[in-house]
């Protein structure tokens, strides 16, 4: 009777050690981007990056003169024609090629839009999520999650 009981602690114990807790965050953030992505679109149509510092500071809070001229004539939807704070959006495209991938001990969000490197270069933390953003995500997604799949590997629970 004690032999089923060891057997199964054992067994419990490799499952354990198995749970590769490194991979699953990446599993976890990857399969979870456009959350992620979605955040980022947030803060920055909000005028701010991940320090909670006003995106474009280092050149001023506001777009040029001209640049607004430009929003106001060409700039997609509303986001697209506002002028009142910097929000790297103007046709849309930048916010809609955000991709975000998890590799190692780190997420990175990015985007394909041309203008990725120079936007960047104003606010090299602009595609970065804020401390709320990342706090939200790490109790309401991640550790949820890493806790249900441990359970599964583990215990067999869903």
């Amino acid at each position: 009777m004690g032999t089923a009981n060891q057997n199964n602690l054992f067994e419990k114990s490799v499952a354990i050690e198995m749970f590769d807790i490194a991979a699953e965050t990446i599993d976890i953030i990857n399969q979870n981007a456009d959350t992620i992505e979605a955040m980022v679109r947030g803060q920055m149509a909000v005028g701010k990056d991940g320090d909670g510092d006003l995106l474009n500071a280092s050149l001023g809070p506001y777009y040029t003169p001209y640049t607004a001229e430009l929003k106001e004539k060409y700039g997609s939807g509303s986001l697209g024609k506002e002028t009142d704070r910097v929000t790297y959006f103007m046709s849309g495209y930048f916010y809609s090629s955000l991709f975000t991938k998890a590799k190692g001990n780190e997420f990175i969000t990015d985007s394909r839009d041309e203008v990725t490197d120079k936007l960047l270069s104003w606010s090299p933390k602009a595609l970065e999520l804020n401390a709320d953003n990342l706090d939200y995500f790490s109790k309401v997604i991640l550790i949820p999650e890493l806790q249900r799949r441990f359970n599964l590997k583990v215990h067999g629970i869903r």
